[in-house]
């Protein structure tokens, strides 16, 4: 894996040098999804586990263009993507290329639903404060946190009733022939950071919605 990753991050970086307008920061994408795959990578050779995270505090907002970034350029005009970011939120505390990983799941997903749902395809990410929830995490140290909001909307055709419950058990999946590892992963990782996932579907409206800890100390930069 990490000699073709290595030429991957290569290969951007000499066509970098003779880009053009518009494509540095397709470029970049590359290089920054290569080095994380390396990164995930590396973690996983050595035995470690979504179920591990290393707790730092990060910016959630960043990471979600990161992954927003990557979506549109892999859509292109298929599907709108939308942000309605709360900038006051402070900085999570948790383990970026995880959830990293967690949310491209979630955002892919719901990208190819919309694509597949009829017009207009779009996906909406939020985040906000979850209002009058808080969570005791031992893992951070006593007391209790507040908790943030993280919501993944999309247009699509909707998860049937009857396989809701289900949806994020390995091996089930809404999609024809998918084998449903991805959402049995993004609870894995919610879950290791102390945080929650649910979902609630109706036929044109699918909503993801991921309630994580906070972190303390000072507001994030939107």
């Amino acid at each position: 894996m990490k000699n073709p990753l290595g030429g991957i991050i290569g290969a951007a970086q000499l066509l970098e040098r003779q880009s053009v307008d518009g494509q540095s920061e397709l470029l970049e994408i590359i290089k920054e999804e290569a080095r994380r795959i390396e990164r995930l990578v590396n973690r996983l050779s050595a035995f470690e586990l979504f179920s591990a995270p290393h707790m730092e505090p990060f910016n959630i907002h960043a990471l979600l263009e990161r992954v927003l970034a990557s979506e549109t350029a892999a859509m292109g005009s298929k599907v709108e993507f939308k942000r309605d970011f709360d900038p006051s939120l402070p900085p999570v505390i948790g383990d970026s290329d995880h959830l990293q990983q967690a949310f491209q799941n979630l955002i892919r997903n719901a990208a190819e639903a919309a694509s597949d749902g009829g017009v207009p395809a779009k996906v909406t990410v939020r985040t906000s404060y979850a209002a009058g929830l808080s969570f005791r995490q031992a893992r951070l140290g006593a007391g209790l946190r507040r908790a943030m909001l993280v919501s993944v909307e999309d247009t699509g055709k909707g998860i049937p009733r009857n396989r809701q419950s289900s949806i994020f058990e390995v091996f089930q999946s809404s999609k024809s022939g998918a084998r449903g590892l991805g959402l049995s992963i993004v609870k894995e990782v919610v879950t290791a950071h102390g945080g929650q996932i649910r979902v609630d579907s109706v036929p044109g409206s699918t909503r993801f919605s991921v309630l994580l800890p906070l972190g303390t100390g000072e507001r994030s930069d939107g």
